[in-house]
């Protein structure tokens, strides 16, 4: 029997998308009107080096733009912004499905804690999803209800 999709979600990740792009921007806007005599020949070194950060914090934008969660009878896989970076779990070893919430500390991207691995992009909404090793993952959603209904769904149907 081959998995069917039981929901798929993409959220964009705004926060981080902005996170990234400020400091770039400041960047941009800055570094062209620096004094060339306060700062000397270096000035245009400068003015060409913040090029390479700016592309390292766009890149990583890019890949943690979005979080899509898919859920289907068999697995529940998150991935970030186009699918470079992704994770899968078996429906087969949840245990159970809870909202919660998280805070600025829990942060955003892929967060290790002691007690759980955090996939989020934004927002403070999230499924709690404990699994039988004990272990967990904290998915950070704006349909976080939703998500918690279908995965419970999912685990009812083995």
């Amino acid at each position: 029997m081959s998995a069917r999709e039981l929901y798929r979600h993409r959220q964009v990740g705004w926060t981080m998308i902005l996170s990234a792009a400020v400091p770039v921007l400041v960047l941009a806007f800055l570094l062209p009107h620096a004094n060339p005599k306060a700062v000397g020949s270096a000035t245009a070194l400068i003015q060409h080096v913040w090029v390479v950060p700016a592309i390292v914090v766009g890149l990583v934008a890019l890949l943690f733009s979005s979080l899509r969660v898919t859920v289907t009878t068999e697995t529940l896989e998150v991935s970030f912004g186009p699918g470079l970076v992704r994770k899968r779990f078996l429906i087969a070893d949840i245990e159970k499905a809870e909202v919660t919430r998280t805070n600025v500390a829990t942060g955003w991207g892929i967060r290790m804690r002691r007690d759980a691995t955090v996939y989020n992009v934004s927002g403070f909404d999230a499924v709690l999803v404990t699994f039988k090793a004990r272990r967990s993952i904290i998915i950070g959603s704006d349909d976080a209800s939703r998500l918690k209904h279908v995965i419970e769904g999912a685990c009812a149907r083995r």
